[in-house]
């Protein structure tokens, strides 16, 4: 079985591959073999392609893994037409059970082609694979102002249901013993307050409140949207806070700096604040006092960990410039004094490297940390860690008691 994901085929291929996937009964364990065929179809330019596609689509009602990877193919195109495609198969049969919903997740980034997929796709939204990848997408294009909101007004009493569901759902979060708990990081939309890993195109993600308000929001002159929107005063989680001061911003409200102080001055909220505001091209509200790197860096080292003034210490150790086969970066070296489950007092040193001209940013090419040693000067330690970048891509001995973490990239 190995062997045959090593094969490449080629068009003169095509019509056995097409025999084997159409006639051939593969046992369950080898599932993946049929799986690795209709990819290398799907690969080829061949006239006989599509026609076959559009059928093993129509024919694979018990198998939504094989019309999930069809309608992936056709949405790599990402013109006006294959969006038409989509929208006709889905009016034949639609997969389910899917992990992910790429064919839609992937036209985030050509949101005015996006916009073709609706209304129509608003139809399959009960459904609870595209709920929240659908609502996204839809939040999106009205928030860039790239679709006309009336396209969905006759569905406002059906959305306004959907996130009072939402709020009722985020306010019991809020109100659980695990908001003790919360940890925040600046990666917003991308990950929970877990630290664990989110899309926002997840069919079962439970964070989409700010999806509904962005979507509801055009309609706030509405007397049940705005008191839909008053009640959004209750919620105590601060990413939300953040998200909501961008909405109102993005629809003219008048938010300033001021509004986003207390976030940006907050140690574990700051890098959330940041983030989510200058994704949506909102950096302007962020107050200038704390977007320098020094204050982004010190909140990145509680990214995962909430900062408690009583217990955690932090101290800039040096910066230096540096560079490799990649580029040249600034790094940055710090230590942080913690305490651990059994309240015992831990060191470590924390480096982030940034390439030169990024400044001030929150993308770290490299983010390690090691454990303070004491038995070593602090000089030597630090010199340990400038090579993790210096001799990053080349062959050379690792320090055998380095338990860092991290490498290229974030």
């Amino acid at each position: 079985t190995s062997a045959i994901w090593q094969v490449k085929f080629s068009e003169k291929n095509l019509d056995s591959l097409m025999e084997f996937i159409t006639n051939f009964d593969f046992p369950d364990d080898k599932k993946s073999i049929r799986n690795k065929f209709v990819r290398e179809v799907i690969s080829m330019k061949d006239k006989r392609v599509k026609p076959f596609l559009n059928e093993l689509y129509l024919n694979s009602y018990q198998d939504s893994y094989t019309q999930e990877i069809i309608l992936d193919r056709i949405a790599e195109n990402k013109t006006e037409a294959s969006i038409d495609k989509i929208k006709d198969l889905f009016t034949k049969d639609f997969p389910v059970g899917i992990n992910k919903v790429t064919f839609i997740a992937s036209f985030a980034d050509s949101l005015p082609l996006a916009k073709k997929f609706f209304p129509d796709m608003l139809d399959y939204t009960s459904i609870e694979d595209y709920k929240a990848p659908t609502y996204a997408l839809l939040s999106e294009l009205v928030e860039t102002k790239n679709i006309n909101p009336k396209i969905y007004k006759k569905l406002i009493g059906q959305l306004l249901n959907e996130a009072k569901i939402e709020l009722k759902k985020q306010l019991r979060v809020d109100n659980s013993s695990r908001d003790s708990n919360k940890r925040y990081n600046y990666y917003g939309d991308n990950y929970n307050y877990k630290g664990t890993a989110y899309n926002r195109y997840s069919k079962k993600s439970d964070l989409m409140l700010a999806e509904y308000t962005t979507i509801l929001y055009p309609y706030r002159k509405n007397k049940k949207v705005a008191e839909f929107l008053d009640k959004l005063s209750m919620v105590k989680d601060e990413q939300f806070k953040i998200k909501y001061l961008a909405i109102q911003k993005q629809f003219g409200e008048n938010i300033t700096a001021k509004d986003v102080e207390p976030y940006a001055k907050d140690i574990n909220t700051r890098l959330s604040a940041y983030y989510i505001l200058t994704s949506k091209k909102l950096g302007n509200i962020f107050p200038k006092a704390y977007s320098v790197q020094d204050s982004l860096n010190i909140a990145n080292l509680y990214a995962f960990n909430e900062y408690e003034k009583e217990v955690d210490k932090y101290e800039f150790i040096s910066k230096h410039s540096v560079n490799n086969k990649y580029g040249d970066f600034e790094v940055y070296i710090y230590k942080v004094t913690s305490r651990n489950y059994n309240n015992k007092e831990v060191e470590k040193l924390k480096m982030f490297a940034i390439k030169k001209g990024t400044e001030p940013t929150i993308r770290f090419e490299y983010n390690e940390s090691t454990s303070f040693k004491e038995y070593e000067t602090i000089e030597k330690q630090v010199e340990d860690l400038l090579q993790e970048v210096e001799f990053e891509g080349r062959e050379r001995v690792s320090t055998s008691d380095y338990n860092g973490y991290g490498g290229y990239g974030y």
